[in-house]
């Protein structure tokens, strides 16, 4: 779990999202949580740097703070905010040169 303090989400995104390279790097596998940040715009950001190292990243978020837009499943009230996900896979790109 990381404590974000409440500084400017794309930061400590961006900082947790590299530890979270060298972890996997080293395990293959790295999570974390992360409490307390601001808005942190756009997910692919973060995933984009897990993919161009090489690995598969899931990113999640919950707007906690705004305004509750759907009930859940079998529910009559809005208690949950939108949650935006990405998924981001690496790929191997095709030669673009052309053989005779």
């Amino acid at each position: 779990m990381v404590d974000g303090h409440f500084n400017f989400g794309h930061v400590v995104s961006h900082r947790v999202m590299g530890k979270l390279i060298e972890k996997a790097g080293e395990s293959f596998v790295a999570a974390a949580s992360i409490r307390n940040q601001t808005h942190v715009g756009c997910l692919i950001d973060y995933t984009g740097m897990a993919a161009r190292a090489g690995m598969i990243a899931i990113m999640m978020t919950d707007g906690s703070w705004g305004p509750k837009l759907m009930a859940p499943h079998g529910g009559r009230d809005r208690r949950l905010g939108i949650n935006p996900g990405r998924w981001r896979f690496p790929v191997r790109r095709a030669s673009t040169s052309a053989s005779a």
